[in-house]
């Protein structure tokens, strides 16, 4: 697959980017056989691998995962609020 991204994202700490980890492995990606999606935590980062047959395929992938990752950052967020 020629179209690749490769995305890194830091977290204040390692347990919240384990959160936003097994979070996100929740979604699996409808077309597996044209896109596949690795996800893995180093530290505090959560590192995403996409690799797509199409370009138009790869920007519809991440962008529908970047709509997932903010709606997980903000309810990590909302709860970080309500703790203290």
């Amino acid at each position: 697959m020629a179209n690749q991204l490769q995305i890194s994202v830091p977290f204040p700490n390692a347990a919240l980017a384990q959160i936003a980890l097994k979070t996100l492995s929740v979604d699996r990606e409808l077309k597996s056989d044209q896109l596949q999606r690795e996800m893995r935590v180093e530290g505090h980062y959560l590192y995403i691998d996409f690799k797509a047959s199409t370009a138009r395929l790869l920007r519809a992938s991440v962008s529908g995962f970047f709509d997932m990752l903010i709606l997980v950052c903000r309810t990590m967020d909302e709860f970080a609020h309500v703790e203290s």
